[in-house]
């Protein structure tokens, strides 16, 4: 697909990382919301990623010194949810929260001594030209030290399209917002306790600027996505 063909498929609407998000989630759920304002419900994933998003936000508003595993997970157990039922049985329903409880203690813990972060949780949106459409995202953690740009992300499933689409959003943000390309991009999964950390170059941010630009024109046209690779 060539821009000026693509630009015109597009239009002026936003791009929001939480649709592109739900639209490889469940691209099924995300059609049908799109065509007549139906809801799937949340999903356990849904739910997980809830209390986690809190517990990262109470964490990193703790001093420095009370910043410890039991206060990680005080906070996830108060946010945690009782919807036993969104999950496939009370086993699944206590593995997934002994798991996700681990490894988010593992991937905070480790990052200790890492610089206070400037944004927390924060929305923000820029204006992507060639696309006619503004970019808006979420940032769960960014630290932005005297010389380097650092933005993390922590999801519960390790999902490489949701993987994917972050990494792509945020070059393509970076660049336009903040003028530089972030030292590093990582991204916790929960799960499994897998971290993905790209470094990425300027010439990265067609190839990023491109795949919006498919993934913009497929959410509003209904195609089956394909499964993009590396």
């Amino acid at each position: 697909m060539d821009t000026e063909t693509a630009v015109h498929l597009i239009g002026t609407d936003k791009l929001l990382d939480y649709e592109l998000e739900q639209y490889w989630h469940c691209p099924g759920c995300f059609e049908r919301n799109r065509a007549n304002g139906h809801s799937c419900g949340p999903s356990w994933q849904q739910l997980v990623q809830y209390a986690v998003n809190h517990a990262i936000n109470d964490y990193y508003m703790l001093p420095s010194d009370r910043r410890t595993a039991i206060a990680i997970l005080d906070s996830l157990d108060k946010r945690w949810t009782n919807k036993v039922r969104a999950f496939a049985s009370k086993e699944h329903f206590d593995r997934v929260k002994k798991v996700v409880s681990h490894y988010l203690v593992i991937h905070l813990l480790r990052d200790s001594g890492a610089q206070e972060p400037f944004c927390l949780f924060e929305q923000h949106s820029v204006r992507l030209p060639e696309l006619r459409t503004d970019l808006s995202m979420i940032f769960q953690v960014a630290e932005w030290g005297s010389s380097s740009l650092v933005i993390k992300k922590f999801i519960v499933h390790n999902d490489p399209n949701i993987v994917r689409a972050f990494l792509h959003m945020t070059v393509a943000f970076a660049d336009r917002a903040f003028g530089k390309l972030p030292e590093r991009i990582e991204v916790h999964t929960l799960l499994d306790g897998a971290t993905y950390t790209a470094i990425p170059v300027e010439e990265d941010i067609p190839a990023s600027l491109d795949y919006l630009l498919l993934m913009r024109g497929l959410m509003k046209g209904g195609t089956t996505a394909p499964t993009f690779s590396h």
